[in-house]
């Protein structure tokens, strides 16, 4: 990676209002186990993820929030 290019990471901050919702968001958005995945969302802020794709990032932002209604994913960019 280009020392130039910042680093987007994603952040689960809440759970939504379903655990069995968000587990299953997180699984199929960010490929994890059932284990780690348990993990994520009974210990927020969790990372979930780092990309060097902005877009990438939103994407993922959108599909947990988007099926997991109350869940609270952030984006923090490092430089």
């Amino acid at each position: 990676m280009n020392k130039d290019t910042p680093l987007f990471i994603v952040t689960l901050s809440k759970c939504g209002r379903s655990k069995l919702r968000t587990l299953k968001a997180v699984r199929q958005t960010v490929k994890i186990s059932s284990k780690d995945a348990i993990y994520v969302i009974e210990n927020p802020p969790a990372i979930l993820g780092e990309t060097a794709s902005e877009q990438e990032a939103s994407e993922v932002k959108k599909e947990i929030e988007a099926a997991a209604p109350g869940a609270e994913v952030t984006i923090d960019r490092i430089e």
